[in-house]
């Protein structure tokens, strides 16, 4: 669709109007008409520009598109041209033209070089930048290299050109990276989570950070930040940290050297595994503090196991005022691996979890790191600690139920706390285990917590429930993907160690942290209730929506007759019990069937007010959505509903009885423990 929108006549007045657009032939005759330049005999847009030959594009100046303002306009580069200026010798010149007004932009190459070329890029420019290039004869903005009238179009070209040769010497080489075809092929098959993954950056970035704190200080960086954004096609990761410096440049990219200093990067080949893992293209580009480079990477993973030679393109750029700019961006597309919808939500969690000591202002023992995901910090919200009196001395005064914890067997150590937390939650206890001030294992999520059965006891538990804990871990390796401790033998003695000392020095005079976790009876949480139930609704009401029509036609039109099933009777999974309803005795057999030939969840046999109640453990059901500790939930709503249905059909009552007799029910004693 065509727009009206900003145009610049040639005595620089502003109208609307529709833009002109001109074909590639067009836009060169434009271009040797006001440069009185002369193309090659090689043709193909080479030129010679002060005695060198230089490949020259030509694009349209154009309005940007909708949404954009109408005042804002573009040069679009396609991929076939982002090919091209991958060459230092090629130029790309934009070229804006309505009624005799003609004004061109001048692109070095080397904004392009090293781009994804299996897309397109745009460079954006306003309607009033091309006024001031009108009236002024040129203008200069960090979005392109000049803006020029017709006018002064060729000694604009040359200028910039020669202070290009002067002041930015880019060059283009091909780095070895130190392993065989074959390891890297295993990194596709690496058994990251994407939390994990992402880890390794932070790492990086962090460590950076800590060491070159003190000159960062002094050039003026006082916050330290680590930008995640992740976007359907891309992801990126952006910190302002002290940068890959050329004495580094090998440590960071050959995975045979092994990092200068052992900390947060552990083994020195995360960024290379994790960016290998998320996509099959990524990128580097680097400023180290007092340095006069900017240094780009590009890695095309396939291209390079293709030709079975691992070399990384590399390039340069010589910058004079580059000396106080320090950072490091990797991009990651083509990508293999993207976080998003839950496991977004998952991913943010996690890393909040692993970096709490460092995200937290109020931390004065961690250097303080501000972590972005998609423009929103990080944060961590520590659960709170129960106070209350001992369980068994009801009139002691009230104890905050945490104790500081150092265990030390041979050379391994484990300093930290536990601690009770109220309200109890089974997503957030368990202990956290940390190396070099983050998370290793343990972090954010209910699958994740370490929780030993000689500490937590066993699932679903309260102690399972309310306890939670740091433990710093000294003298033990971890895995190769940082998820995990590597104990080894040590870790049923640390535990038999931990859980003697724990009973060994109580809180208080006669009770021990464990004995308080057990016995005291904290409340669930019942905002994490209530999330929970707004999640589970959420999930299954579109399913429920879209398949229960289709079910009830099929159920409509079903043979209403009675099929006898038989099956193995186990006397282990029957109960026999009597039930007080509506002024009568009911004697109900519940049975378990172990059988999956059993197509059936409930069943009910009625004679009289005896009541046979078979429930399916074997059932599709059972198997998707049942576990040890919602069984017994099923059983007494499977009762209940039986009840209720014999119940109303006895009275010849409507449908609907069923439902309320079924809450009467649900509402008396089978909601009782």
């Amino acid at each position: 669709m065509s727009y009206q929108v900003e145009q610049l006549k040639i005595d620089g007045t502003i109208c609307l109007d529709f833009d002109f657009r001109h074909n590639d032939d067009e836009l060169k005759q434009i271009f040797i008409t006001n440069s009185k330049l002369i193309e090659t005999s090689k043709g193909k847009n080479l030129f010679n520009i002060s005695g060198k030959e230089y490949r020259l594009i030509f694009k349209n100046i154009v309005y940007s598109g909708n949404p954009h303002p109408i005042s804002k306009k573009r040069v679009q580069v396609d991929s076939k041209s982002l090919k091209y200026l991958q060459d230092i010798d090629t130029l790309l010149i934009g070229i804006y033209n309505y009624k005799g007004n003609t004004i061109f932009s001048i692109f070095n190459s080397s904004r392009f070089i090293g781009r994804q070329t299996k897309t397109y890029t745009s460079a954006h420019i306003e309607i009033n930048d091309l006024k001031e290039a009108l009236i002024n004869g040129q203008f200069i903005n960090k979005r392109y290299d000049v803006l020029s009238n017709s006018l002064n179009l060729t000694e604009n070209l040359k200028e910039i050109l020669m202070s290009n040769r002067e002041k930015q010497q880019t060059t283009q080489k091909e780095r070895d990276i130190s392993l065989g075809v074959g390891v890297m092929r295993t990194w596709f098959a690496l058994s990251y989570r994407e939390w994990n993954a992402l880890a390794e950056y932070v790492d990086n970035s962090i460590g950076s950070f800590i060491e070159h704190k003190s000159i960062l200080k002094q050039i003026g960086c006082n916050e330290f930040s680590i930008d995640i954004n992740i976007k359907e096609t891309e992801i990126t990761i952006k910190d302002n940290a002290g940068g890959i410096s050329d004495e580094n440049i090998d440590r960071a990219f050959d995975i045979a050297i092994p990092p200068k200093v052992i900390g947060l990067s552990e083994f020195g080949m995360g960024m290379k595994t994790a960016s290998t893992w998320f996509s099959h293209f990524w990128e580097v580009e680097t400023s180290a503090i007092n340095e006069k480079t900017i240094k780009k990477f590009s890695f095309d993973v396939l291209k390079m196991l293709d030709q079975n030679e691992l070399k990384a393109s590399e390039f340069t750029e010589q910058d004079d005022e580059n000396l106080d700019k320090h950072y490091t961006k990797v991009t990651l597309t083509d990508l293999r691996h993207l976080p998003k919808g839950k496991t977004l939500e998952k991913v943010k969690r996690h890393l909040a979890s692993i970096y709490r000591n460092f995200i937290d202002e109020n931390n004065d023992n961690f250097i303080n790191v501000r972590i972005n995901i998609n423009g929103k910090p990080l944060i961590f919200d520590r659960p709170k600690i129960l106070i209350a009196p001992p369980v068994n001395d009801s009139m002691a005064k009230d104890i905050e139920w945490k104790q500081d914890i150092t265990i030390n067997i041979d050379d391994i150590s484990a300093v930290g706390f536990i601690g009770i937390m109220s309200p109890m939650s089974a997503s957030r206890s368990g202990f956290a285990l940390f190396k070099n001030g983050r998370v290793i294992q343990g972090s954010a999520s209910k699958d994740e917590g370490y929780r030993p059965n000689q500490i937590f006891s066993s699932n679903g538990s309260h102690p399972y429930k309310s306890l939670f804990g740091e433990l710093h871990i000294q003298g033990v390796g971890v895995t190769h993907l940082k998820d995990a401790f590597d104990f080894g033998e040590y870790e049923e003695q640390l535990l038999e160690e931990l859980k003697k000392y724990l009973k060994k020095n109580p809180i208080s005079e006669s009770t021990n942290i464990l004995y308080q976790a057990s016995k005291y009876r904290i409340p669930d949480d019942p905002d994490a209730i209530r999330r929970r139930a707004v999640t589970i609704v959420n999930d299954i009401a579109p399913h429920i929506a879209e398949n229960v029509p289709k079910e009830m036609e099929t159920i409509d039109h079903m043979d209403q007759s009675i099929t006898e099933i038989h099956y193995k009777e186990d006397e282990s999974l029957i109960k026999d019990i009597e039930i007080p309803y509506n002024g009568k005795n009911w004697q109900v057999r519940f049975e378990f069937i172990d059988d999956s030939s059993v197509t059936d969840l409930i069943q009910v046999n009625n004679e009289d007010k005896n009541l046979g109640v078979k429930l399916c453990l074997k059932h599709p059901f059972m198997q998707s959505f049942v576990d040890e500790k919602s069984l017994e939930m099923i059983w007494r709503i499977a009762v209940a509903m039986c009840i209720a249905e014999i119940s109303a059909s006895k009275s010849k009552q409507p449908p609907r009885e069923v439902r309320k007799k079924m809450n009467i029910l649900l509402n008396g004693f089978l909601s009782k423990g």
